[in-house]
């Protein structure tokens, strides 16, 4: 079936589907719900309210930035259990006492976009790639049968 299409009407579906992927990607990043949101810090891996630090410091101060966590940290840590990913926060209560505790950030978006480009780069090389493997063979094989029918017809048959 794809061997009637000619090389126009592919150009057109693949530039089409290219547009329609990016439609998709455009409206599903708009209409994604923000992950700033979320009221991570009040639940514990079991859904109960506890006791956090952050919830009645004078001063929190975010001293490591949202990181994912291990494999182990996900199985141990209870701040690492709700999405997977953690930030260390110094609180500084009423009485000048001092803490530093993690817990649990919303995933970290720019990281995930930054993935599925290199993701999307990659296919696209991987792609042309082949294109080029697949235009090469064709145009030795279409030489070779030229010189077969030349060859053929030097000889006279």
């Amino acid at each position: 079936m794809i061997e009637f299409c000619t090389k126009r009407r592919m150009i057109v579906a693949i530039a089409g589907l290219i547009v329609v992927s990016v439609v998709v990607l455009l409206v599903e990043n708009h209409m994604s719900p923000s992950h700033s949101v979320l009221d991570l810090s009040s639940k514990s891996s079991t859904g109960n309210a506890t006791y956090h630090c952050w919830e009645v410091a004078k001063t929190v101060i975010v001293t490591e930035e949202c990181s994912p966590c291990t494999v182990f940290e996900q199985k141990t840590n209870i701040a690492c259990k709700d999405t997977g990913y953690t930030e260390r926060v110094k609180c500084i209560l009423k009485d000048d006492t001092e803490s530093s505790l993690p817990r649990s950030c919303p995933k970290i978006t720019w990281v995930e976009e930054k993935h599925f480009w290199l993701f999307e780069v990659l296919m696209a090389l991987l792609g042309f790639g082949s294109y080029s493997i697949v235009h090469s063979r064709q145009r030795r094989l279409d030489r070779l049968l030229l010189e077969k029918v030349n060859r053929q017809i030097a000889t006279g048959v």
